[in-house]
């Protein structure tokens, strides 16, 4: 009697290729989340300098704690004696302590503020898109 053999036919690769395909096209994706995270944290539009009276400094959020402020600038129309004053609002990183400690002990007093702009934010940085890194007091004299 002879032994019937079965021969079992190859499986397809195709659905290997699938399971590849679907796993690259989601590292793909991963890698582009990461890598606009990091863009929207780290890249800086613009940075400069403001100057102004610190009217208001603050530690605000329900869940997320972030440091808010407000300077006004004190400015004048073109050709006029009318002063008219603008109000700036940044936020402050945590990591910043020497600046969140400034700030806090001289509300009230001219800043001279450097800030970098940022295209974009996350909740938990800062309701604003100007971060403050170094202030700098100005004496009335």
């Amino acid at each position: 009697m002879e032994e019937e053999v079965i021969e079992e036919k190859p499986k397809s690769n195709w659905s290997k290729k699938i399971k590849r395909f679907f796993l690259k096209l989601f590292l793909l994706i991963l890698l582009a989340l990461i890598g606009w995270v990091a863009f929207v944290c780290f890249y800086t539009y613009s940075e400069g300098w403001r100057s102004g009276t610190l009217t208001k400094f603050s530690r605000k959020g329900y869940v997320v704690k972030t440091w808010e402020g407000e300077i006004f600038q004190r400015g004048s129309e073109d050709g006029s004696l009318n002063v008219m004053n603008v109000k700036w609002l940044f936020s402050v990183e945590d990591k910043r302590k020497n600046v969140v400690e400034t700030l806090n002990s001289y509300n009230g007093a001219r800043f001279r503020i450097h800030y970098n702009e940022r295209l974009n934010t996350f909740f938990w940085l800062g309701d604003t898109h100007y971060f403050v890194d170094s202030v700098v007091l100005v004496s009335d004299d």
